[in-house]
């Protein structure tokens, strides 16, 4: 929130800076032509089309400010209910070890953490019928602001079958990954015997490409990104 209000402010200040030397510049040049009353000044006396001038660049200042005014409303308008923008996963997993192979040395993720639930805590809070488990916080890099892709396992298969399709099953069914080059994740790809989905990549225009995948439990994959 205090980024945003610093923000706004610093939007109104250069806005009001160059409201203030548009009319410095324009005042000083000594012009005798105005915007908005494009008569001849040397029909005036002098003093009278300085004044003009004047009062021209004032409303010209003022209309910068209002500009300036409104911006700034909308964007602390903008400002939201959440401390965090973003999303933290949790994904239930059936072997834990494959899964973390898998998003970490396939895909290329980092493990930065974990944490435990015990079974009273997971029971009152509704997450778990009286049962522990144990959190793995996976993430694409350092930031503070990456998202946290958290792995648990119960220890057993999933209730339905793996889906082979994206309209298989309801749910959430597939991440995307930018990456900067497909080329080493696809070398992963291949030393770890992982099925390419589809014609995959294939190109998706420019220089960007598509990969699908899925993980050991059927989510799938996207990868997108440059060749090279």
């Amino acid at each position: 929130m205090i980024q945003r209000v610093n923000s706004v402010i610093g939007t109104r200040a250069l806005l009001f800076s160059f409201g203030v030397r548009a009319v410095h510049r324009r005042f000083s040049a000594g012009s005798t032509s105005t915007v908005l009353f494009p008569s001849p000044e040397t029909a005036r006396p002098p003093n009278l089309c300085a004044f003009t001038r004047l009062m021209n660049l004032i409303k010209h200042l003022i209309w910068i400010l209002t500009a300036a005014f409104v911006m700034g409303s909308r964007c602390l308008a903008q400002t939201n209910e959440f401390s965090n923008e973003t999303i933290s996963i949790g994904v239930v997993v059936s072997d834990l070890n494959k899964s973390l192979n898998f998003y970490t040395n396939v895909i290329g993720m980092k493990k930065v953490g974990g944490f435990s639930v015990n079974g009273d805590f997971g029971k009152r809070t509704g997450l778990t019928d009286n049962l522990p488990v144990s959190v793995t916080i996976l993430k694409l890099g350092d930031s503070k602001t990456a998202t946290e892709w958290k792995l648990m396992s119960f220890g057993k298969s999933a209730a339905h079958p793996k889906q082979n399709h994206l309209h298989d099953d309801t749910g959430m069914q597939y991440i995307t990954i930018f990456v900067k080059s497909l080329k080493p994740v696809l070398q992963r790809i291949k030393e770890h015997q992982i099925k390419l989905l589809g014609e995959t990549p294939i190109a998706l225009g420019g220089k960007n490409h598509f990969a699908l995948v899925q993980d050991p439990d059927g989510t799938f994959v996207e990868l997108i990104g440059p060749m090279e």
